[in-house]
């Protein structure tokens, strides 16, 4: 297996992404209906650092290691899963 190990997380990351993404849950929670959950997106900050992340998981896909030229954001835990990792780094 090819090892994926991100990089530390950006200092300005938790201001950027983190804080930002925990305040624009808290105005846009996570609807409970089925039907309202279909189209519920969480607002993507982490674009912003999207260089960043690149560099940091070595040009890979931290899921399966493979060469990802260029960056995307996936998340290990899915947003739908759980919303409180959606803006994690460790996710």
């Amino acid at each position: 297996m090819i090892p994926c190990s991100p990089g530390p997380e950006p200092e300005d990351f938790d201001a950027r992404v983190r804080q930002r993404g925990l305040r624009w849950l808290e105005n846009h929670p996570k609807p409970t209906s089925p039907s309202e959950r279909k189209g519920w997106r969480p607002q993507n900050f982490w674009t912003e650092l999207l260089p960043r992340l690149k560099e940091a998981f070595h040009d890979r896909c931290a899921y399966c290691a493979m060469y990802e030229p260029s960056p995307t954001v996936d998340h290990f835990v899915p947003c739908a899963a759980d919303q409180n990792l959606i803006y994690e780094w460790s996710n």
